[in-house]
C-alpha cells in the first residue's frame, strides 16, 4: 500500500456522503469484507461489491444523521490501519450513539481486497502485522 492507495482511500471516505461511488470504485470485484470480530450485531463476511454495498445501505438505513471520521490511520504495506469513529441517531428510537471500529483495509493493485473489522486496536494491529 502506498500513498496514492491511502489518498484513495481518503478520497472514497470523502466523496461518500454525497456521491458514494468513488467509494465503492475501490473495491476489487473479488473483495471480502470481514465484520466477524468487529463491533456490529450481527457479525458477518461478504463477497464483492455489490454485497459491500447492500451492508452499507442496511446499515445506514438504521440511522438519521449518521457519519464518520478516520481518527487514526496507520500505513503497513499492504493495510492500512484506521481507527474510524462513527455516530448517527437511531430511527426508530431516536437515541443517538457513537461507536468506534478498528479496521484493517488491504490493497492489491490499487484496489481493497480484503476489509476487516475489530473491536480494538490491539487485534487490528495484529492482524496488519504491526508491533505496538
Amino acid at each position: 500500500m502506498g500513498q496514492e492507495d491511502l489518498d484513495r482511500l481518503r478520497r472514497g471516505w470523502e466523496a461518500a456522503p454525497e456521491d458514494p461511488e468513488p467509494f465503492f470504485a475501490m473495491f476489487h470485484e473479488n473483495v471480502e469484507w470481514d465484520m466477524t470480530n468487529g463491533p456490529f450485531p450481527e457479525p458477518e463476511k461478504v463477497y464483492g461489491p455489490e454485497a459491500v454495498r447492500q451492508f452499507f445501505e442496511t446499515w445506514t438505513d438504521a440511522f438519521d444523521d449518521w457519519g464518520y471520521e478516520p481518527e487514526e490511520i496507520i500505513e503497513a504495506d499492504p493495510h492500512a490501519v484506521v481507527h474510524m469513529r462513527q455516530w448517527g441517531r437511531g430511527k426508530e428510537s431516536g437515541v443517538p450513539v457513537e461507536g468506534h471500529v478498528f479496521q484493517v483495509w488491504t490493497f492489491e493493485d490499487g484496489k481493497v481486497v480484503r476489509f476487516r473489522a475489530f473491536t480494538n486496536r490491539a487485534e487490528a494491529l495484529e492482524a496488519a502485522g504491526v508491533a505496538e
